[in-house]
């Protein structure tokens, strides 16, 4: 800021100088040609003098004696050597008395506890905003550690910077309890935007943060169209390219069928002993053929969207095609991705339902 404030003094100074020299080059230049027309004035004058002084009578000389002085003195006095210099009022002179009073006066040593490069902004604002809506942020003060810091001076400053037209937009703070500022602002422009935080005068952590301001979304509300009543514990759901509804009632132990409309075409898989049965189905979804997927009781199941029992793969354990408890079932590009709730994993099959391969183990980590 003060690199800055200097660059902008020494431009504004230049430019008064430039003026300066500017009218100075005028008045000499007046100044000239007042000289060479004397010069040629008195030239003239001293040529009639030889003139008359050659062919006059001694009469008409002493009676052109008086006027030729008088107009000679008059031509010396108008030209004067002190006109031939800038007025007082052209002569630059640089004052420093107040540089050298406010270098004087420049920076404060203080101790403070606040570590800008710790401290931290949170809220929309920092990421998003809309042209013409106020956006709010708030920063977060702490110390060296990143522990909460009060400082009840903190200067906390902000601007927003657009990408396309330049324009540079101020932030507004308040200070709210304890250790935290509230910013707010209103971006004018659409596009990319930095937006530049600071304490003390240095950055905070992540900034300068690139805000996207953004034409807000027209509000989108659900609108209630028609409800299924009657089901069992319907725990997914899966829908035809045509638009039919593919229900897994859990406690039902069936896989349930409805038109677009919400009627009830068929029902299938009712819990029995045979492979075709299903017990308490989780998860249902579609295979490109629109065959429907089932998991239930550590296998997958598959049937035709009729009703008719295709395939079963899968048991009870952790190995290939073994599962413990698979709930969610999903279809794309052919593949089958089965999640394999209690072995931590994702078994991926094809669509015949052998096995493809598996990701993912029980863990806080990637993968």
């Amino acid at each position: 800021e003060l690199i800055r404030a200097l660059k902008a003094r020494e431009q504004q100074l230049m430019a008064e100088v430039d003026q300066i020299v500017g009218q100075t080059s005028k008045t000499l230049a007046a100044q000239r040609d007042r000289y060479q027309l004397t010069q040629t004035q008195l030239a003239s004058c001293l040529e009639f003098m030889e003139e008359s002084l050659r062919t006059g009578s001694p009469q008409e000389v002493l009676s052109m004696k008086k006027p030729v002085v008088e107009r000679v003195q008059q031509m010396a006095k108008e030209f004067q050597p002190n006109h031939f210099q800038p007025g007082p009022e052209e002569i630059i002179h640089f004052s420093h008395e107040q540089l050298t009073d406010a270098c004087k006066r420049f920076g404060e040593a203080k101790v403070v506890s606040v570590c800008p490069e710790k401290c931290y902004a949170t809220g929309e604002g920092v990421e998003r905003a809309i042209p013409g809506k106020v956006a709010t942020f708030t920063v977060h003060t702490v110390d060296k550690d990143g522990k909460t810091c009060e400082d009840l001076n903190a200067p906390v400053t902000a601007e927003l910077l657009s990408h396309g037209d330049g324009a540079i937009v101020k932030c507004q703070v308040a200070r709210r309890e304890g250790h935290t500022y509230e910013l707010t602002y209103q971006p004018q422009s659409r596009g990319q935007h930095d937006l530049n935080v600071k304490v003390y005068g240095r950055p905070i952590k992540n900034s300068p943060f690139t805000v996207a301001v953004r034409k807000a979304a027209p509000d989108c509300q659900g609108i209630h169209v028609k409800s299924i009543t009657g089901l069992k514990s319907p725990w997914q759901l899966a829908v035809t390219k045509e638009g039919l509804i593919v229900v897994a009632e859990y406690t039902a132990h069936c896989i349930t069928v409805f038109d677009r409309e919400g009627h009830k075409l068929r029902s299938f898989g009712h819990q029995g002993s045979d492979q075709s049965k299903l017990s308490l189905p989780r998860g249902v979804a579609l295979c490109s053929d629109n065959s429907v997927l089932v998991t239930a009781d550590h296998c997958v199941k598959k049937y035709s969207l009729d009703g008719k029992f295709v395939a079963s793969v899968g048991t009870y354990g952790s190995g290939q095609l073994e599962f413990n408890f698979p709930w969610g079932i999903a279809t794309n590009n052919k593949k089958v991705y089965v999640c394999d709730t209690r072995n931590h994993r994702i078994q991926v099959l094809n669509e015949d339902l052998t096995y493809h391969s598996s990701f993912g183990s029980h863990g806080s980590g990637p993968g």
